[in-house]
């Protein structure tokens, strides 16, 4: 079950950031100065080839591999970063996230399945 990250540090003073994680998926949220969700990210395929599905009110979904930086272990591990966009598996997604997410608060929960449509 998704459990929130609470001693998160907020990186912008436009917009308030939760995190929510469990063995399965990463989520993290960002508020705008009116409390209303302007993005969020859910991580999946955290265990082998990770992807992040993107929700932004302007643009939609977006969905994007993640390069988790070298293997080699003569070298630094790197900041993992997205790659290229690619095409999303928003059933696993809703899947997973509707299997995790029961005790997030409801409105939350809501909020993020109803962008989660299986026909996007």
């Amino acid at each position: 079950m998704l459990k929130e990250i609470s001693d998160l540090t907020q990186t912008s003073d436009d917009l308030k950031r939760r995190w929510f994680s469990d063995e399965t998926l990463d989520m993290y949220v960002w508020y705008d100065n009116s409390d209303e969700i302007s993005e969020f990210q859910i991580s999946y395929n955290k265990q082998s080839d990770e992807e992040v599905l993107t929700w932004n009110k302007k643009s939609g979904l977006s969905n994007h591999g993640v390069d988790s930086g070298s293997t080699d272990p003569k070298k630094m591990k790197s900041s993992p970063i997205m790659t290229d966009e690619s095409r999303h598996n928003i059933q696993l997604v809703r899947k997973l996230f509707i299997n995790s997410g029961k005790k997030l608060e409801h409105d939350l929960y809501e909020f993020v399945l109803s962008r989660l449509k299986t026909d996007a």
